[in-house]
């Protein structure tokens, strides 16, 4: 799966006249990609964001956050917009809350003026 889509992922980028090389790594990502922007002296490291708070990422850890504090370049953190709207949603960011938050929205619509 992995492969499948850093092959998709290269080849939309060589259409744009990109020119991309494939890297597959396994190990702690945190880790693995600080190492390899040393190895290739990177200028800029862009990495996702899952926009976890609380609990889950006091668990899981952030790999973004690792990167940003140990990265020998400068780190672009790219969230999903569904990211942004579960913070603005609640700080657990937990489906619950935007279920919540949903329920709320159409109950304001459905009130007679």
């Amino acid at each position: 799966m992995s492969r499948a889509l850093l092959a998709r992922a290269a080849k939309s980028l060589r259409g744009r006249g990109l020119t991309v090389e494939i890297v597959l790594r396994n190990g702690d990502p945190r880790s693995v990609i600080v190492d390899e922007a040393k190895d290739w002296g990177a200028d800029l490291i862009i990495v996702g964001s899952r926009g976890y708070s609380g609990i889950k990422r006091m668990l899981l850890g952030s790999v973004a956050q690792s990167v940003v504090n140990n990265a020998p370049c400068s780190v672009e953190v790219v969230r999903k917009k569904a990211a942004r709207k579960a913070e603005r949603v609640g700080r657990s960011g937990s489906i619950e809350a935007r279920e919540k938050a949903k329920r709320k929205k159409t109950q304001k619509k459905k009130r007679p003026r």
